[in-house]
């Protein structure tokens, strides 16, 4: 699939944007820094890598596959949740060769590809044209645009999926709906 030159730089530029927005450290430990335990190969979580729990570096699980729980939504709790809020909702599922979920304002799917080893490539994206506050509109922007840019995926069976660009840990998933 044809990969968009322009999705990782629009991307930098929003999550900086974003992570500016954040607030400071008396927020609780996101889900990715509570999962220690249930990282795939003993390998252990970092502590949110950057303000706010954003992309974090190697020190995150590696990609390496998993279930992605063909049919089940995913729910945002972790990299993007705190910059995007826990109101947006956001949610990934996959079904067969098609992923699709819910933006901050509109619903999206995809084409996507997912090998057992943790490559994954999305795309192209289209999404619904619903218009919404121009916060709300930023951050699924910005949403949009990891998705756009994720090659990698670990799916582990405590019910986290873990989204990446290069190495970087961009977006965390639950089977739990987040609460608040």
């Amino acid at each position: 699939m044809r990969r968009h030159l322009i999705a990782p730089a629009l991307l930098a530029v929003c999550l900086a944007a974003l992570t500016g927005c954040a607030s400071g450290a008396d927020e609780p430990a996101s889900p990715a820094s509570r999962s220690a335990a249930a990282a795939p190969s003993g390998e252990a979580l970092g502590a949110g890598g950057g303000a706010a729990g954003g992309a974090a570096g190697s020190d995150m699980v590696a990609p390496v596959g998993g279930d992605l729980r063909l049919g089940e939504p995913w729910y945002l709790v972790g990299g993007m949740a705190e910059e995007l809020g826990a109101a947006a909702g956001a949610t990934i599922t996959f079904e067969g060769e098609q992923v699709g979920g819910q933006a901050p304002v509109n619903s999206w799917s995809a084409g996507y590809t997912a090998n057992d080893d943790g490559a994954m490539e999305l795309g192209p994206i289209a999404a619904t044209l619903m218009a919404g506050p121009e916060a709300a509109m930023a951050a699924e922007a910005a949403y949009l645009a990891a998705l756009d840019a994720v090659d990698g995926y670990t799916a582990v069976a405590a019910g986290e999926l873990y989204l990446f660009t290069g190495k970087d840990n961009v977006l965390v998933y639950s089977v739990t709906p987040p609460t608040g």
